[in-house]
């Protein structure tokens, strides 16, 4: 199997990254016969070195290869391929994966060098084929992307998508545990709305939506917790004083003490929950609606005033798509994006 520099670059650069002591052990020993006992008394960036210099000069690296460990980034340019169809292939068993790390909020995948090297060799037709397909996909969509025209049907469709795409993003965030799934939410939902606003102002410019009232929306924040202390908190137990409390031991503890009722409270916690009043106004475009909240108290009290406000509160607003439409997520964010730079309405058939 023919090596490439890059490849030998990447594995350098992996291996001073991951490779663990006992895989350079076994690797030397299975290389070089070094014992165990002269291993140990290696430095760890001597063995390494030693490695690296093999590598370097092409030699043995089938059993070093089989010791390097790569990330996802690393394979998918290795490949050539999107992350969808390395799951998939991972998923069909055509690729392994090493071993994952996991940290607080995310789980890293690790595939050995060896593995990836041997399926791009005995699949090279078939991702020669993936590869085209995808790229024959991407043109298509490039095509029919600048022949969707700029009609109020299409571009109030197109607003329909991302503003539910965005909620979808809303809710998503609201589920997840994971902090950087919450933060990437978060982005991409803002992203979104912003898109629908500045979309919104434009057509409001070109007197082409109709307000149609005011609708109030209470949400329900997070309870903030009110705590009465009675004092025995757990600083009373580190700032013991023998003399100020017969309920002491010799050691310097409450023999009663116990790790549950250390903090109670006098009161029971007092849940206090927090009622936050969204005020949003309501658009018509095209075939659909849309809300956009407003900010600033004086604002809120304009719309009030000018606006009707209707009786009935609105809830939660679902992310279910109620009409199937015709554009697809990717075309209904370029078309909104081309109408904010032509700044014009093409005349529908």
């Amino acid at each position: 199997m023919k090596i490439s520099k890059k490849v030998i670059d990447l594995a350098i650069y992996r291996i001073n990254q991951f490779i663990k002591v006992e895989d350079m052990n076994y690797i030397l020993k299975e290389i070089d016969g070094m014992k165990i006992s002269k291993l140990n008394t290696m430095s760890r960036e001597t063995k390494k070195e030693m490695i690296i210099e093999k590598v370097k000069e092409k030699q043995n690296l089938d059993i070093i290869f089989d010791y390097v460990f790569l990330l996802t980034s690393d394979v998918l340019e290795m490949l050539e391929i999107t992350q969808y169809k390395l799951r998939k292939l991972i998923d069909e068993g055509l690729i392994e994966v090493g071993y994952v790390s996991y940290t607080t909020d995310r789980k890293t995948f690790y595939y050995r060098l060896k593995d990836i090297l041997e399926f791009k060799a005995s699949h090279k037709k078939d991702i020669k084929e993936y590869n085209q397909k995808v790229s024959r996909i991407k043109q298509k969509r490039n095509v029919k992307i600048g022949q969707i025209p700029l009609t109020v049907e299409n571009i109030s469709e197109a607003l329909y998508v991302i503003n539910k795409s965005a909620k979808k993003s809303r809710d998503s965030k609201n589920q997840s545990m994971s902090r950087n799934v919450t933060k990437s939410c978060r982005t991409r939902m803002n992203n979104l709305y912003n898109l629908k606003e500045e979309v919104i102002e434009l057509l409001k410019s070109m007197d082409l939506v109709e307000i149609l009232g005011v609708h109030k929306q209470y949400i329900k924040t997070m309870p903030r917790i009110k705590r009465n202390y009675n004092y025995r908190n757990r600083n009373d137990y580190f700032d013991y004083d023998e003399d100020y409390d017969e309920d002491y031991n010799e050691d310097g503890y409450d023999e009663d003490y116990n790790e549950e009722t250390a903090f109670d409270y006098d009161n029971e916690e007092t849940k206090i929950p927090e009622i936050k009043e969204n005020i949003l106004v309501l658009f018509k475009f095209g075939n659909f609606t849309f809300h956009i909240p407003i900010d600033s108290e004086w604002e809120k009290q304009e719309v009030i005033q000018k606006y009707k406000v209707f009786d009935e509160e609105l809830g939660i607003v679902s992310a279910e798509m109620k009409v199937k439409p015709k554009l697809k997520y990717y075309e209904s964010v370029s078309l909104l994006n081309e109408f904010l730079t032509k700044k014009k309405i093409d005349k529908g058939e």
